[in-house]
């Protein structure tokens, strides 16, 4: 990591380790609910179903970990009659599902707010433990910048009593770098 990192890139890193290390409790907590599921006799299908994949996928992803006991089933149901003991675990299997889809997002938000504090990918990397080229190849394309560069028409600058023209647009193509800003694509704006 930077020697010399800012207070708001800091923070960011230490937003985006506790959005990484919810995520990947939203990923325990859907296995641990499938296990719970299975463990009331819940079919593959109907798991499937609430997990929004196919059924071969969700019994090729699942099926082992049951197999190898990591983890043990909760008792959550047990007390219920057997014939409804499927349907509260499905529920538990789909809200867990929403969990990790919303700390998806929050995982997202927070590497593009490291990325606006000026954190550097090799450490949003370090945070993934994933190689830097695979953390661009990831979420780089998920994100985009935008750069309003200002520019002013010869003899409008500001203090001089003239109006200003703004060039605005998106970077998401790579065309726009920090020195380059002229580089940018965008619209002129019109003077105001």
């Amino acid at each position: 990591m930077a020697e010399e990192m800012n207070a708001a890139a800091e923070a960011a890193l230490n937003a985006l380790r506790a959005a990484r290390k919810a995520r990947l409790d939203a990923e325990n907590e859907i296995e641990r609910s499938v296990i719970d599921a299975r463990h009331v006799n819940a079919g593959w299908r109907l798991i499937a179903e609430e997990l929004g994949i196919l059924q071969p996928n969700c019994t090729r992803k699942y099926k082992p970990m049951i197999e190898a006991g990591k983890w043990k089933p909760r008792p959550k149901w047990d007390a219920l009659p057997a014939e409804d003991r499927a349907a509260p675990a499905l529920v538990a299997v789909r809200h867990a599902k929403q969990a990790l889809v919303d700390m998806e997002a929050a995982e997202l938000q927070a590497v593009a707010d490291a990325r606006a504090a000026e954190v550097t990918w090799d450490d949003i990397a370090e945070v993934f433990s994933m190689h830097q080229p695979n953390v661009i190849a990831k979420f780089k394309p998920l994100l985009v910048e935008e750069r309003i560069v200002r520019v002013w028409v010869k003899g409008k600058e500001p203090g001089a009593g003239g109006k200003k023209a703004e060039k605005a647009g998106t970077a998401a193509k790579g065309k726009a770098t920090r020195d380059g800003a002229d580089e940018l694509l965008g619209r002129w704006l019109r003077e105001e």
